[in-house]
């Protein structure tokens, strides 16, 4: 199938637009044309280049740290070749899914442990040596698992922080929805580092980022098809056999939906969790962003996702944009504190799910370590609450 369409999200810009790309056979096996991508596919990933943006979407094939170096660039290529979605219609008699997936992939998975119950921060490239030097009052640290996988210093911190505090690895390119399946070279780099730092939690998104070889700078959303549950489940199902141990999926922020789509995303992740025995990254924010973009029920997502498999939030701040017709758009750029709404769902999450570890994220214009600290305080004091059954109540 030679047409592929996609919906951006990109970090800083008021993207979520439906991108229809053409690709002939030979484009498909060799790097993407940047020259003739949609411009908002080429003005994110320049924004990559040239900001060394945080949140890494990759590392180039002689492992170099694209991110934390400010190098060109360099698309990964798919260890095995195939297709993108297929079309609605079709049925693809050779997936497994449900018993049969499970059946096939039965490793034993490490539970949750080191991560406690507790308001964590994302470690960021400019707070590494704060983090070792003054001991930051964090109770924990997540990091982006690309921007650990190459040289340079960034390992070499890792290491270091990881001897004073709990990490947990969030990755962002494994492309959990790719139809031609993972990467099995980026999946071994990916293992490695997961020996090598121990996290307490190891996490990916519940989107796609690799078609036919071409490896694109963001977290695209998936039609949410059984055919694309299935797609899904097989890889979460693959990654969490390599790497021995359970890993979260985290729901996305987005910003148009599929017409194709027959499952609601909350029922989605849900089976996802069901058949695969991954547990859920409730990122709270994402799913208040995605609900005032969609009219969805925010506090019905929640009341939708199985308790028991909640292993961990998200909290971060967005951006209001407002578009001609006077529409608002809502777009999840973890470039601001956490909106008082985000603050209230968080408490009816917490009356939910109980006190789990939370994160706050901050990924652009990322400020001093003090203001991470402080958002976590006021995390903290939440979860507090919820130990004492208090959630219910503040949520009103």
């Amino acid at each position: 199938m030679n047409r592929y369409v996609l919906a951006a999200s990109t970090l800083s810009t008021a993207v979520g637009l439906a991108l229809a790309i053409q690709a002939s056979p030979g484009q498909a096996q060799g790097k993407m044309d940047m020259s003739k991508m949609p411009k908002v596919v080429q003005d994110n990933m320049m924004r990559m280049e040239q900001n060394k943006l945080e949140k890494c979407y990759g590392i180039n094939k002689v492992a170099k740290n694209d991110c934390a170096e400010g190098a060109r660039y360099e698309v990964l290529r798919a260890a095995s070749r195939g297709r993108l979605l297929q079309d609605p219609g079709r049925q693809d008699d050779g997936l497994l899914i449900g018993s049969e997936l499970l059946d096939s992939h039965a490793a034993p998975l490490r539970t949750r442990d080191s991560i406690p119950a507790k308001a964590g921060v994302g470690l960021r490239f400019r707070h590494h040596q704060e983090a070792l030097e003054s001991h930051a009052a964090a109770a924990w640290f997540e990091v982006h698992t690309e921007n650990y996988l190459g040289g340079g210093s960034a390992p070499a911190y890792l290491d270091a922080i990881r001897r004073n505090y709990p990490v947990s690895l969030h990755g962002t390119g494994l492309s959990l929805g790719s139809a031609e399946g993972l990467d099995a070279e980026h999946l071994a780099r990916v293992r490695e580092l997961v020996e090598r730092a121990e996290p307490g939690l190891v996490s990916e998104h519940l989107s796609f980022s690799v078609a036919a070889g071409n490896y694109l700078a963001d977290l695209l959303p998936l039609p949410l098809t059984e055919e694309a549950l299935g797609i899904v489940c097989r890889n979460v199902a693959q990654v969490q056999d390599h790497l021995k141990r359970r890993i979260l999926v985290e729901n996305p922020s987005t910003y148009l939906q599929f017409r194709h789509s027959t499952i609601p995303e909350w029922e989605f992740l849900a089976q996802v969790a069901k058949r695969t025995g991954c547990d859920i990254l409730c990122d709270v924010n994402n799913i208040y962003v995605s609900a005032c973009n969609h009219g969805w029920d925010a506090a019905g997502y929640l009341a939708a996702l199985p308790p028991e498999v909640v292993g961990e939030i998200h909290l971060a701040g967005h951006a209001v944009r407002r578009l001609d017709g006077g529409r608002v758009l809502r777009i999840d750029d973890h470039g601001s504190r956490v909106a008082p709404e985000v603050w209230a769902l968080y408490t009816e999450a917490l009356a939910r799910f109980g006190p789990v570890p939370t994160l706050i994220e901050w990924d652009t214009d990322v400020p001093p370590m003090a203001v991470l600290l402080e958002e976590a305080a006021r995390a903290s004091v939440l979860i507090e609450e919820a130990k004492n059954g208090n959630c219910r109540a503040l949520a009103a």
